[in-house]
């Protein structure tokens, strides 16, 4: 749990807007839509629409179809440094369907795709943590932006190379992505489920280092100088 204590006033801003009523029930509506629509990866029609649309509507500027998918979009707000991006997942995965709040196997439609790894509700939390630091900026006079990347076709490693290659990323300072994880839905152990219960979330640090130094071949190691070897 946070403690919000520990918190500054932007961040306890933010926290507090996360956590009003209206706002959980405009992005769980938002999520239960997607899980709903189930798009297959580059099919995701409907799911990229409603996030772009709503971030749209929030006040960011969004360029729909980016990289040369239809269903890939990038959604920015403010100015200047530093610029922080966030990815967004929403495809579905093939033969998941599945009735929502239902721990039992239990298809809507048989053999239809469904949202088994939470893709669902990444698309929403992602949206959701972007207009609550808009808000912040904006109340607090913040300089900075921030760049929504609507990531189609996660589940089948699709988008990223392409959007890579269009250059989406250049002139990003730092890009932050999220997963749901697996949590038990009671205290008997009935049931498992993705979501983002007390506060879990998968996610790992990439960072990039560039070493300098003189190359040599491995038969003849001494030759050269490696940084990584004084690293280590």
């Amino acid at each position: 749990d946070v403690k919000t204590a520990d918190l500054n006033l932007e961040k306890q801003y933010v926290l507090d807007w996360l956590n009003q009523t209206k706002t959980y029930t405009k992005y769980a509506k938002i999520a239960d839509a997607i899980w709903s629509y189930a798009e297959l990866g580059m099919q995701e029609f409907k799911s990229s629409k409603l996030l772009a649309d709503n971030l749209e509507a929030a006040g960011f500027k969004v360029e729909r179809g980016v990289a040369g998918m239809p269903t890939c979009f990038v959604a920015t707000y403010g100015s200047g440094k530093p610029v922080i991006g966030i990815l967004g997942e929403y495809d579905a995965l093939p033969s998941l369907s599945q009735e929502g709040g239902n721990p039992n196997q239990k298809p809507l439609i048989e053999g239809a795709p469904g949202h088994g790894c939470g893709h669902n509700t990444i698309g929403a939390a992602v949206s959701a943590s972007a207009e609550s630091i808009k808000n912040a900026l904006n109340k607090f006079g913040i300089k900075g932006t921030i760049k929504v990347f609507g990531s189609p076709a996660e589940e089948t490693l699709i988008s990223r190379p392409f959007m890579v290659n269009a250059r989406l990323f250049e002139d990003i300072d730092a890009v932050i992505d999220n997963h749901p994880g697996l949590f038990v839905i009671d205290e008997e152990g009935v049931g498992l489920s993705t979501g983002y219960a007390k506060g879990q979330s998968n996610a790992l640090y990439s960072t990039e280092f560039t070493f300098n130094g003189v190359t040599a071949h491995g038969a003849r190691a001494w030759e050269g100088k490696s940084a990584l070897d004084a690293v280590e």
